[in-house]
């Protein structure tokens, strides 16, 4: 195996299975360097396709044992694991490494990338149905409906993948960065839902604060006190004469946390960058040699920075739930849906202020109202 792996990496993979092996290979080493997750495949479809489109035409390989190699390399990645802490275990429900996969969507030219590989993928990921890898696919107007199809049946059996991303919104979201439309249309995803260029994004701290969106309106409607512990780093007012006052103390302390956030990552950020300086990983990001620079200096072509930032909608939903029963229709009180937040819903009329809650309208059901808000 020693044998096989050195002569394999001397030289350039020579078909299908060599590229899937050294895809593989380099993972794990990238995962191990760093005791990292979301080291993800990127545009797996798009790079692996000549090798096995070549290895198709002159019979070297058929589409079954195609599949078969394919959902032995899934089965293997979900086999890799990492030294963390109970509390990730356990609130990341198991031990999820977010190696995502991408398949589907346009090419760097705008043209759509599907291919037969982009199908098999998908079977592949039915057949083995297990949390990694962390399996996405993005998809256009003109991708086609067979492949729409057969990733919606897929996501039908429950197994909660693919993710889907539709290219028109997210190529626009990096390419409004600054980033050329040619990179931008080459995007895919990091982790479980960022978005960046493959080859030429860096490795930040990334999102690592989590900020809980719907705490903060927890913490909002208790005067910017946490009702469990008792602290309160930014108070505001309990009580509101209008929307307007509740939205503005809203905005308030989402700055607030969104601040304390950015600090936080910023002291991951120079940690990573001085104990965890990755070059193995980063010989394989743009400019990063030609700068002699790794990718946690800000060696890569696009040095971007993102955040975590987990709930608007149901940050939305409840916000507009408040404008509607308490402000517009005023059938509550915010001391009646604060009350029966504290009660967990428990008491009848707690049960009863719920209800009415969960009959306002909700963010993506076409309702302009609620999705404004959003």
């Amino acid at each position: 195996m020693q044998v096989m792996a050195q002569s394999l990496l001397e030289e350039p993979a020579q078909n299908f299975e060599e590229a899937l092996q050294t895809v593989y290979l380099v993972h794990v080493l990238q995962m191990i360097e760093s005791n990292g997750h979301s080291f993800c495949y990127g545009r797996f479809d798009q790079y692996l396709w000549p090798y096995l489109q070549t290895d198709l035409e002159r019979g070297r390989i058929t589409k079954e044992k195609a599949l078969e190699r394919i959902t032995h390399m899934f089965l293997m990645n979900s086999s890799c694991n990492k030294v963390r802490p109970y509390g990730h275990t356990r609130y990341s429900q198991g031990y999820p490494l977010y190696s995502n996969l991408m398949i589907g969507g346009r090419r760097p030219d705008g043209e759509d990338g599907t291919n037969p590989l982009s199908y098999l993928c998908l079977e592949a990921m039915n057949l083995t149905a297990m949390a990694e890898p962390n399996f996405s696919m993005r998809y256009s107007k003109d991708t086609p409906d067979d492949l729409l199809r057969l990733a919606a049946r897929l996501i039908a059996t429950g197994c909660g993948m693919p993710s889907m991303f539709y290219d028109d919104v997210a190529a626009k979201a990096i390419h409004d960065l600054g980033i050329p439309w040619e990179d931008a249309l080459d995007y895919c995803a990091i982790g479980c839902v960022e978005t960046g260029v493959p080859g030429k994004y860096g490795h930040r701290a990334t999102g690592m604060t989590y900020v809980n969106w719907g705490k903060i309106l927890e913490l909002l409607l208790h005067g910017g006190c946490d009702p469990d512990s008792g602290t309160c780093l930014c108070p505001v007012p309990e009580e509101f004469g209008s929307y307007e006052e509740l939205w503005s103390s809203w905005n308030t302390l989402l700055k607030f946390y969104t601040d304390l956030a950015v600090e936080c990552d910023a002291v991951c950020d120079r940690s990573l960058e001085r104990y965890d300086a990755s070059p193995f990983a980063s010989v394989f990001i743009r400019d990063c040699l030609e700068k002699g620079k790794t990718a946690k200096e800000g060696g890569c072509r696009y040095d971007v920075v993102s955040q975590s930032n987990i709930g608007p909608a149901v940050v939305g939903n409840s916000l507009y739930a408040l404008k509607k029963l308490v402000f517009d229709d005023r059938e509550l009180t915010l001391a009646q849906v604060r009350e029966a937040m504290d009660d967990n819903w428990q008491s009848p009329e707690s049960a009863r202020i719920r209800a009415l809650c969960l009959e306002v309208p909700k963010f993506g059901n076409d309702d302009d109202a609620v999705d404004a808000v959003v």
